[in-house]
């Protein structure tokens, strides 16, 4: 709750299929490699799999929190 991805509708149980128009292969590397080219306040285009349906989501990137 709060976080940015929950501010774009991403819920727990959400499949992300595609980012910024790109289809997912391998869900961890890819989305590591498609947000490293862009930068903090982009707008960023989700599509989950959810229930049973494709919902397509936007987001604007932020910078990570420092700990």
């Amino acid at each position: 709750p709060g976080s940015p991805a929950a501010r774009a509708g991403i819920r727990a149980g959400d499949v992300i299929v595609s980012l910024a128009g790109i289809k997912l292969e391998d869900t961890k590397q890819d989305l590591a490699r498609i947000i490293s080219t862009k930068k903090v306040g982009d707008r960023i285009e989700i599509e989950v799999w959810r229930n049973e349906d494709t919902l397509k989501l936007s987001a604007i990137l932020v910078s990570a929190p420092q700990e």
